[in-house]
């Protein structure tokens, strides 16, 4: 019989050592990458930790410069002053949980080279900012070198001012917003139509009429009988216009003891002491006034001006009154503006202004300097020059005429046998403030 055939079954499936050689490379090769990834993301995660640290470093370090106290220097306080910061070099030392590395520090201050624009319009010196850089180095994983620099500016700024940019407005004195022109007297009454009210004199019925936006004065009344609080639109709706009406205000001081050794200083101009105890000369009964010479583009009745509560040389109190405060309406032709000179008349029986050295406080002669930052006597009419609108060349143009307010022109009455005390950005006169600039220059007798 005839057996049938033995049939082969098909070869069986499987992985051959060849294969699962080549596997295994790719494998290795794909394991070795990730390994290769985490450690550059380790490295790269360690860099990115170590420069945030480093500009934290650096950034603490220019900031720690803005902590002055005061510009000069002023001995036995616990932080430098801002002449007194420095360069600095040396290894940063951190707390031991929070770093694996060293932080080299280097801080360099250099001194504008030149005046950008804005400082010199602001009369600002080179030396009045400086230039700093702080540069933090360090070594990573890698042992290569790693820097971050950052730069500022350090301003000789008195941090008191800076500070003030903090405070919210407020109307006080030094503000006078109240969403009208600066120079409108912080008292005068808003009238709600885009007017002012002012009423120079408690004890006169005159009231001037201020426009809000532009500050001028654009009326006149004189016969207000109601209290500066009490004036309402209706009372001055009638009042006649002047035209082209301008402020000039400000203060009247004394300081009429014979000058110590050495002459009057910045000190006394910034604290003057009124009149000695014992005196008796009084401006209880006469105010003061200002009077124009060599008059520019005034208008008859040129000037009307009012002062405050009398000076009362006879006080026993303390502190006793030391200034007088003033106001005057210029009456000027045109918007052109005016110009002239003005003059502190002090009408005391008694009283006469000289500057005869031989002259003392007994004698009741005396002279008078005005507060000014200048230092020669024709400057910017916002610096009290000595003439307004008047050059050394003794010229008087249009466009040089005062058209504004004038605030701020005070004056100081000494003993005639005294100097004018002048200041400047280093005086260090005792009891002087800093942030005062007292400097005074001779304006009467010419």
């Amino acid at each position: 019989m005839r057996g049938t055939p033995f049939k082969l079954q098909g070869r069986s499936a499987g992985v051959s050592l060849v294969e699962a050689l080549v596997a295994l490379a790719v494998m290795s090769f794909g394991m070795l990458a990730l390994i290769g990834v985490q450690s550059t993301m380790r490295i790269n995660t360690d860099l990115s930790r170590q420069t945030t640290e480093a500009a934290r470093i650096a950034s603490e370090d220019l900031e720690s410069l803005r902590l002055f106290n005061d510009v000069r220097t002023v001995p036995g306080q616990f932080t430098p002053s801002w002449a007194e910061l420095t360069g600095a070099a040396g290894v940063v030392t951190l707390p031991s949980n929070t770093g694996n590395v060293t932080f080299t520090l280097n801080r360099q201050l250099t001194a504008f080279p030149t005046r950008p624009a804005d400082m010199v319009a602001r009369n600002m010196l080179a030396a009045q900012a400086n230039i700093a850089q702080t540069t933090v180095t360090w070594k990573d994983r890698t042992d290569e070198t790693r820097t971050v620099r950052l730069q500022g500016v350090v301003a000789a700024a008195a941090p008191a001012l800076s500070g003030l940019l903090m405070l919210p407005p407020f109307s006080g004195e030094t503000a006078r917003r109240n969403n009208r022109h600066v120079s409108i007297p912080v008292n005068a009454r808003d009238l709600g139509n885009g007017r002012s009210a002012y009423k120079p004199s408690a004890s006169s019925m005159v009231v001037w009429v201020f426009n809000n936006l532009t500050g001028q004065i654009s009326q006149r009344c004189t016969a207000v009988s109601a209290a500066q609080a009490d004036i309402t639109a209706d009372l001055v709706a009638e009042c006649p216009a002047i035209g082209n009406g301008s402020l000039v205000s400000g203060h009247v001081l004394f300081h009429l003891a014979n000058p110590p050794l050495g002459g009057f200083t910045a000190a006394q101009a910034e604290n003057p002491q009124g009149i000695p105890t014992g005196e008796t000369p009084a401006l209880a009964t006469t105010p003061l006034g200002i009077d124009f010479l060599t008059r520019v583009g005034l208008a008859s009745p040129f000037t009307e001006c009012f002062s405050s509560a009398a000076y009362i040389s006879t006080a026993t109190t303390s502190p006793r009154p030391n200034a007088i405060a003033y106001d005057c309406l210029v009456f000027s032709e045109s918007t052109s503006g005016w110009g002239g000179k003005l003059d502190v008349a002090v009408s005391v029986s008694g009283w006469s202004v000289t500057t005869n050295p031989a002259a003392d406080e007994t004698a009741r002669r005396y002279r008078v300097c005005r507060y000014t930052r200048a230092t020669t006597a024709y400057t910017a009419n916002r610096d009290h020059p000595k003439t307004y609108c008047k050059t050394e060349a003794d010229a008087c143009t249009t466009i040089s005429r005062v058209t504004h307010n004038l605030p701020n022109q005070n004056f100081l009455v000494l003993a005639a046998n005294g100097i004018c005390p002048t200041d400047s950005d280093d005086s260090t006169a005792t009891g002087q403030d800093s942030f005062i600039n007292a400097n005074t220059l001779s304006h009467q007798p010419s």
